[in-house]
């Protein structure tokens, strides 16, 4: 059955097709000449961090947190390249689960979630830093948690962006 299947439920895709369009499928490579020239980001991650960013074993069906994570960690480190960005600061996935899964609300039973319910819980409620004082270690039991109704702890969420 299709609801078996990690996070992918086929009565959604048209509502995530639709969140998908405006701004976030407006991507181009500003300045690019042909032939375009190789772009790989962990260029920059590695000149950056001297190393790829950290990362640790998927416990859950909790993918597309971990496809933000990296998104985010990447983009940190692309602002420090540029001179924008101090510092970088790792990502904590179970929030990122947790928000997405809340965006959508935890209309997919079990386990998943949908890439757009991630980039509106983003510009929503921001993200947590891995690591920070009291953010617990990431294991497959606290995604599921966090994951599930009413989504992470109150005092972690930063309240909702005005815009949304």
């Amino acid at each position: 059955m299709i609801d078996q299947l990690c996070g992918w439920n086929a009565d959604l895709a048209p509502e995530a097709l639709e969140a998908c369009r405006g701004e976030f499928t407006q991507f181009r490579i500003v300045g690019a000449k042909e032939p375009r020239p190789r772009v790989a980001l962990w260029d920059a991650v590695r000149k950056v961090l001297g190393q790829d960013t950290p990362n640790y074993a998927q416990r859950v069906g909790d993918c597309v947190s971990f496809g933000a994570k990296n998104v985010i960690e990447y983009l940190q480190c692309q602002q420090i390249a540029l001179g924008n960005l101090q510092s970088f600061h790792p990502i904590h996935t179970p929030y990122l689960y947790g928000c997405g899964r809340k965006v959508g609300e935890f209309r997919i039973r079990g386990d998943g979630s949908v890439g757009s319910w991630q980039a509106v819980a983003c510009k929503r409620y921001g993200t947590l830093r891995a690591g920070f004082d009291g953010v617990p270690a990431y294991s497959g039991d606290l995604a599921r948690r966090w994951g599930s109704p009413p989504g992470p702890p109150a005092e972690t969420v930063a309240p909702p962006s005005p815009a949304w």
